[in-house]
């Protein structure tokens, strides 16, 4: 979101939104393909692939002092880390790792961030809740397997992300339909 102008950063986190569900669809069509086991084989050799290639390909964002809004300003973070040489040493070798304490001055020093960490966490809450006891019930009623489940998902994720969000996204804008999207996903 730093490198992003804030009037474009709707439409970014929607792109980034299509992503994932795409992403989505493509992961549960491959594992309709796939033996169980072959299936968290290779989900655990994409997650160390893409991994890799996001520390390879994506710069982290630099901070630029040009920026309208940026998330997090040096001054916020002010009397976090202590300079003694021993927090010197842990800094420079984990620098790109957060600490608790850098993630709550984080979460402490923007609003917005806030906020949006509070909605993303109920709405994976709630996916999660709903995905696992819906699977559970089509399990224990219907003696779904595997397969059953993953055409299941790749339906409902393909009328999403490439018949619904298409036809919708022109005719109400990408604001309302940001707005609406949470507002459905919070009554979710």
């Amino acid at each position: 979101a730093d490198n992003v102008p804030e009037g474009r950063r709707a439409s970014a986190f929607g792109i980034l939104s299509g992503i994932g569900s795409s992403a989505f669809v493509c992961g549960t069509l491959s594992t309709r393909f796939l033996s169980t086991a072959s299936t968290f084989q290779v989900a655990t050799a994409m997650g160390m692939l893409s991994a890799v290639y996001m520390r390879v390909f994506l710069p982290d964002s630099i901070v630029n002092d040009n920026l309208s809004t940026p998330i997090m300003s040096e001054g916020k973070l002010d009397g976090i880390v202590n300079q003694d040489e021993e927090s010197d040493k842990k800094i420079q070798m984990f620098k790109t790792l957060p600490s608790i304490e850098d993630m709550l001055a984080l979460l402490k020093s923007s609003l917005t961030f806030s906020q949006a960490a509070i909605v993303s966490f109920f709405s994976t809450l709630s996916d999660v809740g709903l995905h696992a006891s819906l699977l559970y019930y089509l399990k224990a009623r219907f003696h779904f397997n595997k397969d059953q489940f993953a055409d299941l998902m790749v339906i409902t994720g393909i009328a999403g992300t490439l018949l619904l969000m298409p036809i919708l996204a022109p005719v109400l804008g990408e604001a309302k339909l940001l707005s609406i999207g949470l507002f459905f996903n919070c009554v979710h």
